[in-house]
C-alpha cells in the first residue's frame, strides 16, 4: 500500500536517491515514536486487563481474549519498531558488530522475561506478573512521550 507512492515520490524527484531518504527519514520518525507510544500504552493497558481478568477469575473467552491481544499489539508496533531501530542505529563501520551484540541482548531479554514468568507466577500468584509487566509497559511509555511531544512540536 505505502510502496505505490513512495515510487511516485522517487520518479517525480527524478531518481534523487538523496530526495528518497530524506523522505524516508522524515516518514520513519513520524511513524516509529507513536507506534512505540501506542505499543507500549496498548501493552500496558491489555496486561492490567489481564491480570484484573485473571484475579477474578472471568471466563476462559475473555482471558483467550487478552492474552492474543497483547501478541497483536507488539506484534504490530514494538516488534518491527525494535528491529527498524537496530538495523538502522549504528553508523556503518560498526553496525554489524552493533548490531549482532543489540540482537544477542534482545534475546537474551526475551530468554530472562520468558523463564522468570513461572517463578513470578509462584510469587506473585497467576496474575501478578503481568501487573508487574503493565508497571514495566508504562514506564517504557514514560520515555517514549517527551520524545514524540518534541517531534510534533512546532519550531
Amino acid at each position: 500500500m505505502l510502496g505505490f507512492p513512495i515510487a511516485v515520490m522517487y520518479k517525480f524527484f527524478d531518481d534523487q536517491g538523496n530526495y528518497l531518504a530524506a523522505i524516508l527519514t522524515y516518514y520513519a520518525f513520524i511513524a516509529i515514536f507513536p507506534l512505540m507510544l501506542i505499543g507500549s500504552l496498548g501493552l500496558s493497558l491489555s496486561y492490567l486487563i489481564l491480570a484484573q481478568l485473571l484475579q477474578h477469575h472471568a471466563g476462559a473467552i475473555w482471558v483467550s481474549v487478552f492474552v492474543l491481544l497483547p501478541i497483536g499489539l507488539y506484534a504490530t508496533s514494538l516488534a518491527p519498531v525494535t528491529w527498524v531501530i537496530i538495523s538502522e542505529i549504528f553508523p556503518n563501520h560498526i553496525r554489524g558488530v552493533a548490531s549482532s551484540v543489540s540482537i544477542v541482548s534482545l534475546w537474551a531479554a526475551y530468554f530472562i522475561l520468558v523463564f522468570t514468568f513461572p517463578i513470578l507466577a509462584e510469587h506473585l500468584g497467576t496474575y501478578g506478573p503481568f501487573y508487574f509487566y503493565a508497571v514495566i509497559c508504562f514506564a517504557g511509555s514514560s520515555m517514549v512521550m517527551p520524545k514524540l511531544l518534541s517531534k510534533l512540536r512546532p519550531p
